[in-house]
C-alpha cells in the first residue's frame, strides 16, 4: 500500500551559459525596444560570451569583479 503524501526534496535548477543567455535576451528586450534581428544576435552574443566566460572562471577570479552590493547579498546568505 503506498503512503497518502509522498514528499520529494527539491533539485536546485542549474543554469547552462545558452539558458542564462536566452533569458537575458528576453529580459533585455523586454525592458526596450529593438530595431533589427541583428540587434537580438548581438546582444544574445554578448550575454552567451560573458555566461561561458563566468562558467569556465574561478571563483575567485569573478570575486574580483562582483559589486559590493552583491557581495554583501551573497555574504548574508551563506553565513
Amino acid at each position: 500500500m503506498m503512503p497518502d503524501n509522498i514528499s520529494v526534496k527539491p533539485t536546485p535548477i542549474q543554469r547552462n551559459p545558452l539558458d542564462v543567455a536566452t533569458e537575458l535576451t528576453q529580459l533585455y528586450f523586454s525592458r526596450q525596444p529593438f530595431d533589427t534581428v541583428e540587434d537580438i544576435q548581438n546582444a544574445f552574443l554578448q550575454f552567451y560570451s560573458v555566461a561561458e566566460f563566468a562558467e569556465k572562471t574561478s571563483l575567485k577570479y569573478m570575486a574580483n569583479y562582483t559589486p559590493e552590493q552583491l557581495k554583501e547579498i551573497i555574504e548574508k546568505i551563506y553565513r
